[in-house]
């Protein structure tokens, strides 16, 4: 399990006459696999990681996708799609089709699963998925979806997760949301809860990037324990144990007769980068990369610093959001393997930055940042 971490100076430096290009990477790292049903699994394909579930069932028959109309809830990969999953190749990555008629209520729901390019990394190892919910109806009907993953990190089926701008590690039942204005940019699962040696590092993007599509985030985050591959669009909020789970919910909203409703996230690899520093601390970041949006970046500390305060410089072209200090002193939880501190930064204009955390010792990590 994760440890909160201890501290450290950091610094956004702007790249001098930043060019937003990356070395083209045709590899596909992530294998999509559907079946019958219309539920898909994600594996890494290419890469050191290679032949690691990043979920359960390599073809998703462990996942669960449900809609919810006018209160009326029905599982969607329950039985055979209405049409069945097609294939079809994208100028960059591939994308598969499958969609639901749910006659009784004259709605359509049309899964989109792409592979694309991660925000920061630009390889095709991120997968999006999209969920049109379009009303058939002639009158108007509120209409929700919830998407449940069953997590499976390289070989730890029961990983826990870390949320940015959260102190403590979850690990047992939890829901988060909107609401409570505790909804992260991202999720992020380590197969072993060492940043310095994480093996497979799996990143849920709750907030998707602008600049890969505009799609409602969710409403709410249920971590619990899986529960079962036919659960109901309702079920417990369980302490995850050995098998955890995320539960993925959209709550009913109405949509107009011929209207659609767009919801998504993503899903895939993610990089912590954490090599010059002596193990001392590791820098990844998510949100969204393109100007307006707001990403979070966030340092993992060693347990055994002793001096928990870290200090954030930003340049110009990115600016620190309301309320966010620059300076924050962190506290490590007992029984926690590392240190967490996290800042919200809004993207003012497009733009290559380097994002440098450094501790008071000197020692210090970097990482690129893209704004589109």
């Amino acid at each position: 399990m994760f440890r909160p971490f201890r501290a450290a100076v950091a610094a956004l430096v702007l790249f001098p006459a930043a060019a937003l290009t990356q070395e083209a990477d045709n590899v596909e790292y992530l294998r999509i696999q559907h079946d019958a049903t219309g539920r898909f699994g994600i594996a890494v394909a290419a890469g050191p990681e290679s032949g690691k579930n990043l979920t359960f069932s390599g073809d998703g028959g462990t996942n669960n996708t449900a809609v919810s109309v006018g209160g009326f809830a029905f599982v969607l990969n329950a039985a055979a799609p209405t049409t069945p999953t097609a294939e079809k190749k994208e100028a960059d990555g591939r994308a598969w089709t499958t969609a639901w008629d749910v006659p009784p209520r004259k709605v359509t729901v049309t899964q989109e699963v792409v592979l694309t390019r991660g925000a920061q990394s630009g390889k095709l190892d991120t997968a999006f998925v999209r969920y049109t919910l379009a009303n058939k109806a002639k009158t108007k009907q509120k209409v929700g979806l919830r998407f449940m993953l069953d997590t499976l990190i390289g070989g730890n089926d029961g990983v826990p997760f870390v949320l940015p701008e959260r102190a403590d590690l979850v690990t047992t039942g939890a829901l988060v949301g909107a609401k409570t204005k505790n909804l992260p940019d991202y999720v992020q699962a380590f197969e072993r809860p060492d940043f310095k040696n994480p093996g497979t590092v799996a990143h849920l993007g709750v907030r998707v990037s602008a600049h890969i599509a505009t799609v409602e985030p969710p409403d709410s985050l249920l971590f619990s324990h899986w529960p079962g591959s036919d659960a109901p669009w309702t079920y417990p909020i369980q302490n995850m144990g050995t098998d955890s789970a995320i539960g993925l919910y959209w709550t009913e909203a109405v949509v107009e007769p011929g209207a659609e409703r767009r919801v998504g996230f993503t899903y895939g690899l993610a990089k912590v980068v954490s090599g010059k520093s002596g193990g001392k601390l590791g820098l990844t970041a998510g949100g969204s990369f393109k100007t307006g949006g707001t990403i979070t970046v966030t340092a993992y500390l060693d347990r055994d610093l002793k001096r928990p305060t870290v200090t954030l410089t930003v340049p110009d072209g990115l600016k620190l959001a309301a309320g966010v200090r620059a300076q924050q002193t962190v506290t490590i939880r007992p029984n926690e393997p590392n240190g967490r501190a996290t800042w919200r930064l809004v993207c003012e204009r497009p733009g290559q930055y380097t994002v440098k955390a450094e501790l008071e010792d000197g020692a210090a990590e970097e990482m690129p940042l893209i704004v589109r």
